[in-house]
């Protein structure tokens, strides 16, 4: 029979109240960083027109049309702006905290649920993707809540339950596709409670084909792209750099200080959640929620751990199998196994805390204040390319046919977001194909051709070229007159 969690009227306030905190938090400050190109591609996609906005639907290689449809009328409410934007994520960061709450308690027991919860109202990359206005925070709620139907219904939970797991993961392949990796994911969380829920696999079976089945129109592409080693502007990452990205970034969040000491209350609670048992005590809570017995007992528990590693480890070693041949870690991809993380932490803080009390309290400080410093760094520090600053800088010093050539083309539309005034956009020349100095040379002089003053502004240009061919040959021709850099922006101003 599945656990159920039933709240006294004080505890449903306290998980409200935790829910406002969490919201807060996320508001606070939700401007400060600059629009970025995902962003502002984010709006663009919204805002095109409705039948070009249908079509990402069966367009090949399309990434989260769901996304993109759900923000357009919420865009159209609360506006274009920082705030506008990203406060449609921060609905769903918020929701993660009730969330999170039910399903530590339904996987270990009512205290891992409220420590659960209450990490992940702090957790600082949750909070940024929470700021982000993109499809992360809302990737993160359906792999979540997918997880958590699918539990329900192995424990024996009612038919819709395997009806929601079948809809949420329907939807998270909408939202972000490499949520497909949670699909063999959740097959081996199966078969590693497969003595547990033989009874269960019939339905499980069933879900599983209504989730691929339509999928495959999908994987039709897909597949064939992700193994192709085709190029995406990412570099490769090691598997140990990979690694240390993902572990840094869930602990400290986007702006780690990358110090071993940091690291260690994380990771001494994931030894507690894999190394220690949470006794009698757990019995207790389990009584209270009037779960089944077998809720309580050692390997109920090493279900519920082993779930949540698989749910953390696998979808890593997928993206980093894919990234042997087209290089694609990006570590914000892996935000659907955030949660599995935090569980884990939760569920080896509880053991502490159970086994050494003042272990466990020293451990539950650390964590707390390495998050919190995440989460004022990351309300306090520019971190995102400040686009804004740059447009501000630029834009008053600009004459009507001033041409600005960008580096990467890409972000001109952030630029323009933030700049009224004309100007002759030139997207700068590609130089990372092999191109000759001498190409490179040319075709700027060809783009430029009875300019006399130009600018060039420089976002990511790595991506575009490695070799800086496109600033040197403008220093070349041109005599530098301003030159100004601003967090991950640099603007510089060349005249005849």
């Amino acid at each position: 029979m599945a656990r159920t969690v039933r709240l006294t009227r004080t505890e449903r306030l306290s998980l409200a109240a935790l829910v406002v905190a969490a919201l807060a938090i996320r508001m606070a400050r939700i401007g400060f960083q600059s629009l970025w190109r995902d962003e502002v591609d984010a709006i663009r996609f919204a805002t095109q027109p409705l039948g070009d906005l249908m079509r990402m639907f069966l367009t090949p290689g399309e990434n989260g049309p769901l996304y993109f449809l759900a923000l357009r009328p919420w865009l159209a409410v609360f506006g274009e702006g920082e705030a506008g934007l990203r406060s449609f994520s921060v609905v769903a960061g918020a929701a993660l905290v009730p969330l999170m709450f039910h399903l530590g308690a339904r996987l270990f027991s009512r205290r891992v649920g409220w420590l659960a919860a209450g990490l992940t109202a702090v957790a600082p990359y949750a909070v940024w993707y929470s700021q982000e206005g993109k499809m992360y925070a809302w990737v993160a709620l359906l792999a979540t809540a997918s997880f958590a139907l699918l539990w329900w219904g192995l424990e024996g939970g009612p038919w819709w339950a395997w009806a929601g797991y079948v809809l949420t993961t329907t939807l998270s392949l909408l939202v972000h596709y490499l949520t497909a990796l949670l699909i063999p994911t959740f097959a081996l969380v199966f078969l590693a409670g497969l003595r547990r829920w033989r009874p269960r696999w019939k339905a499980y079976a069933a879900s599983l084909a209504l989730i691929i089945l339509p999928y495959l129109a999908f994987a039709a592409w897909q597949v064939p792209a992700l193994l192709s080693g085709f190029r995406t502007g990412h570099p490769f990452v090691p598997f140990p750099q990979a690694l240390a990205s993902v572990l840094f970034g869930f602990s400290e969040g986007v702006r780690p200080a990358a110090t071993f000491w940091a690291l260690v209350p994380f990771l001494l609670c994931l030894l507690a959640a894999w190394g220690l048992r949470m006794g009698s005590a757990n019995e207790r809570d389990s009584a209270q929620m009037g779960s089944d017995p077998r809720g309580s007992s050692g390997d109920s528990r090493l279900i519920s751990v082993s779930a949540c590693t698989l749910w953390w480890a696998v979808p890593f070693l997928l993206l980093f199998g894919v990234s042997l041949l087209s290089p694609l870690f990006v570590e914000r991809y892996l935000i659907t196994t955030l949660p599995a993380f935090l569980l884990l932490v939760a569920a080896g803080l509880d053991s502490l805390l159970r086994r050494a009390r003042y272990l466990g309290a020293l451990t539950a400080a650390a964590v707390l204040a390495v998050s919190l410093r995440g989460v004022w760094v990351q309300a306090t520090q520019p971190i995102k390319p400040d686009m804004r600053a740059a447009a501000q800088y630029v834009c008053p010093r600009l004459s009507t046919d001033d041409a600005i050539v960008f580096l990467i083309p890409h972000v001109e539309p952030v630029f323009a977001r933030y700049c009224a005034k004309p100007y002759t956009p030139i997207p700068a020349p590609y130089a990372n194909g092999g191109q000759t100095e001498a190409a490179i040379h040319l075709a700027l002089e060809q783009a430029l051709r009875g300019k006399r003053a130009v600018w060039l502004v420089e976002s990511e240009a790595h991506l575009w070229d490695e070799r800086g061919l496109v600033r040197a040959a403008l220093a070349e021709d041109w005599a530098q007159a301003d030159d100004r850099q601003f967090t991950l922006v640099r603007a510089t101003a060349y005249r005849r």
